[in-house]
């Protein structure tokens, strides 16, 4: 059987997924930390591993015939190509903004654009055809307008949760770290509700009024597309409709790996 693998590069996490040739979702996905000084050997260990796992489940031997890339981690891209060449005979499709995505960009330096921004875009389009923007809660939080008719408009690049999080407990010694999660009240009376409340309303607010006034710009509305790690979180507790897509990344992988071939 003929599959294609796909990776999610992030900041913290990688997500690797095995897709059919006719689908867009993984049929199996696996997320592991995204390390910049990993091992040849260590990551084709973690890559051939989770191959072996589907093997195992689908009772088929699976053929990889291929591979494509989405990385915000420069440093680790030549390992990704070295595994795909030497164990796979395959030239991996390494997504940038000289590939065929689909999208009319609209931003000065083509560049600077994070790759995962134009996959979410590119899934976005393709799977839901409407005026969007898009809001990635990773290691850094983005937001991206996307028009229906295919043009990104540029966005937004905020600190994400997990590292402001991390940043306040490392800089503010009586400060512990916490877990993103909703506390019982708004106005806390003890110290840790006080900066879970802080977080999370503080978020919440920031994801809502960064919307209305990117709809305000724009004096239209927008579908509010919601991905990341985070997504869950703050979609189930936003005023306003949203549509969570946690794997809309790992889908845009795939539409572009099937435009490009």
């Amino acid at each position: 059987m003929a599959f294609i693998l796909g990776f999610d590069i992030g900041n913290s996490n990688t997500i690797m997924g095995i897709y059919s040739k006719e689908g867009v979702s993984p049929e199996r996905s696996f997320r592991f930390r995204t390390e910049k000084d990993v091992t040849l050997e260590s990551l084709y260990s973690t890559i051939s591993s989770f191959i072996a796992s589907f093997e195992n489940d689908v009772k088929k031997e699976i053929l990889i015939e291929g591979i494509a890339l989405s990385s915000v981690v420069p440093e680790v891209n030549s390992k990704y190509s070295d595994i795909a060449i030497t164990f796979y005979d395959l030239l991996p499709l390494e997504i940038n903004a000289k590939v065929k995505l689909g999208l009319i960009i609209h931003y000065d330096n083509y560049e600077e654009l994070g790759v995962d921004r134009l996959v979410n875009a590119v899934a976005a389009l393709n799977e839901y055809k409407k005026d969007c923007i898009i809001v990635d809660i990773g290691t850094a939080c983005t937001f991206c307008v996307l028009h229906g008719d295919g043009v990104f408009d540029g966005g937004l690049i905020a600190p994400g949760i997990g590292i402001t999080i991390d940043a306040l407990a490392d800089k503010a010694s009586q400060l512990p770290r916490v877990d993103f999660e909703r506390p019982d009240s708004l106005v806390a009376h003890n110290t840790i509700d006080a900066i879970k409340s802080g977080f999370f309303y503080g978020w919440l607010s920031m994801v809502e009024g960064v919307i209305d006034r990117i709809e305000k710009q724009y004096n239209k509305e927008f579908l509010l597309l919601l991905t990341g790690g985070f997504s869950e979180v703050i979609g189930k507790n936003l005023k306003r409709k949203n549509v969570i897509d946690p794997f809309l990344t790992m889908k845009g992988i795939k539409y572009i790996y099937d435009l490009n071939h």
